[in-house]
């Protein structure tokens, strides 16, 4: 077992996935706009069709609006966090962090390379249940 799963429970992540590998419980950017950054990870719940429905992971209230009904996104604006060379790490209290563990093979869509944006620090952040739940039956 890695040292971030003994320590935490859980870690998503850390190697980059194919968007056709995209699934329920994933973490995610959503699009190509958000900054790639620890406290916009989000959670897929729901995949219809070329369109995923995400909420996001963090707990802080300024982001409940968009998780009501969850962010819609078509699949290929949707961007593994593991692509961008971090995994997401919870702990048993809920809370999470965006470790990095590699370079970045995120790709604008002009082909640059999509770097992560928390490299200065590791930030903590507070998970939301109801998304974590989600999070955490994917990553078992």
């Amino acid at each position: 077992m890695s040292e971030a799963k003994e320590a935490a429970g859980i870690a998503c992540g850390s190697s980059p996935l194919l968007s056709s590998d995209i699934a329920v419980g994933h973490c995610v950017i959503v699009n190509h706009v958000e900054k790639p950054c620890g406290k916009l990870v989000a959670v897929i719940v729901a995949i219809e069709g070329d369109k995923i429905r995400s909420k996001y992971l963090n707990a802080d209230p300024i982001l409940t609006q968009y998780n009501n009904r969850g962010v819609v996104s078509r699949r290929e604006t949707v961007t593994p966090c593991g692509s961008f060379g971090v995994d997401v790490i919870i702990d048993d209290s809920g809370t999470y962090w965006c470790q990095p563990v590699g370079p970045s093979h995120a790709k604008y869509e002009d082909g640059d390379t999509r770097p992560w944006q928390d490299y200065s620090c590791v930030y903590q952040y507070l998970s939301r249940p109801d998304v974590l739940a989600v999070a955490k039956s994917a990553c078992k």
